[in-house]
């Protein structure tokens, strides 16, 4: 089992994320039961309306003759014009995701000259 800090095993940092998952649900789902909140949510981050493309991506743009076609910067944008579009605002939503994550992420690493190695932030269990 790996340890991060004496006391602080994988399987505690994991159930802490998950708790906080849990309780994100409750309240985006707005319900305190656990189990409807998380069968909710799942349903909600599935649903197409999360999804970066308002309509099916077309027949044409998804076939054989696509895959040849739009495989590269250029052809995508000219012959897959939905497809592109979806993608665009699919990069995004990335780049705006990273930039949000980044400093959480650099939060729980630790760069010294010898070495990058995890840091685990000092959560209490309570």
């Amino acid at each position: 089992m790996t340890r991060f800090r004496a006391g602080f095993t994988y399987d505690l940092f994991v159930s802490l994320i998950l708790s906080q998952v849990v309780q994100i649900a409750k309240e985006v789902m707005g319900t305190n039961d656990s189990d409807v909140a998380v069968s909710l949510f799942r349903k909600k981050l599935n649903s197409t309306d999360s999804f970066f493309n308002d309509a099916p991506i077309p027949k044409n743009e998804s076939n054989k003759e696509a895959h040849k076609r739009c495989s590269n910067l250029t052809g995508a944008e000219k012959y897959c014009p939905k497809r592109w579009a979806a993608m665009q605002l699919w990069f995004r939503e990335a780049r705006r995701v990273s930039m949000f994550c980044l400093d959480t992420l650099l939060e729980c690493v630790s760069y010294t000259p010898e070495a990058v190695k995890p840091r685990v932030p000092n959560i209490t269990n309570g």
